[in-house]
């Protein structure tokens, strides 16, 4: 995914900052619109943990560690993943998962965009 390698390169290059947080929720949405039709528990479960991610980044005060960005990349690229690629076993059914649609995914995306003041 050659954006989400543009991403890693901005956070090792720095500073961590709110347009950055900015790009990397920009291209979480933009990924979740094309699964839109097809979340499964994978993309659900992975989805979820890169906004997860993402907002424990933004909401901290004392620490701007990349570890949280950097994991919010990564389970985004993993969302991304080809169905025949992958391990569907690494995930199970759950019904907290399974009530994640898009919408919500959305909802939350929004969330995090007033967080981080954008």
């Amino acid at each position: 995914m050659p954006h989400v390698n543009e991403l890693y390169q901005k956070i090792l290059a720095g500073p961590i900052d709110s347009n950055l947080r900015r790009e990397i929720l920009e291209e979480i949405v933009r990924c979740l619109d094309l699964k839109r039709d097809t979340l499964g528990t994978w993309e659900k479960t992975l989805f979820a943990q890169s906004l997860a991610y993402l907002s424990i980044n933004a909401g901290s005060t004392y620490q701007r560690t990349s570890l949280w960005l950097r994991l919010c990349l990564v389970c985004l690229e993993k969302a991304m993943v080809p169905r025949r690629e992958r391990n569907e076993d690494y995930t199970v059914d759950s019904e907290t998962i399974d009530s994640m649609n898009y919408e919500f995914l959305v909802t939350e995306a929004g969330k995090i965009r007033w967080q981080i003041g954008y």
